[in-house]
């Protein structure tokens, strides 16, 4: 397996309606694929491959 992201990208949790920018801290490499930790101010979250994006979603935006 190959994961889609790495240390230091600039992703977006797909369930965000403000769409705030997230950086990747770390990556952990399970059996059913790859959990990301996303760094955002002072904290910090775990999230599998399919709740994150690459780009903005700017329609939650408007729709916020």
């Amino acid at each position: 397996m190959k994961n889609k992201y790495n240390i230091g990208d600039i992703v977006y949790l797909i369930t965000d309606p403000d769409q705030y920018p997230r950086i990747i801290i770390a990556v952990l490499q399970r059996s059913n694929g790859y959990s990301y930790e996303l760094g955002f101010g002072s904290s910090s979250s775990w999230n599998s491959e399919i709740e994150i994006a690459s780009d903005k979603d700017i329609t939650k935006l408007f729709n916020n």
